[in-house]
């Protein structure tokens, strides 16, 4: 008796929004905060001023899974996306 594999997930989860370059809905938040001390957490760490500190480089970027195009911020990705930006004309 054979049986039918399971439904499998997407690997990767689609995005809302499509990729203003290729279409795809594999956008994501790149770049995020960097742990200056990689301590594991801990709660009781915190009581005695040990915990994890986060440094942020600055605000989260964001990037296509599917071809690589990458934008700095939120309203460099809305500004390509409507078309107005130079990238999207070049």
């Amino acid at each position: 008796m054979t049986t039918s594999p399971p439904d499998v997930p997407s690997p990767r989860p689609e995005s809302k929004e499509a990729c203003p370059r290729c279409g795809q809905h594999q956008l994501a938040v790149i770049e995020l905060p960097d742990l200056a001390n990689p301590l594991p957490y801990e709660p009781a760490n915190e009581l005695f001023g040990m915990g994890t500190d986060l440094h942020v480089g600055g605000s989260p970027s964001i990037g296509c899974l599917h071809c690589g195009a990458e934008w700095p911020d939120l309203e460099a990705f809305r500004r390509e996306a409507s078309g107005d930006s130079a990238e999207a004309k070049g």
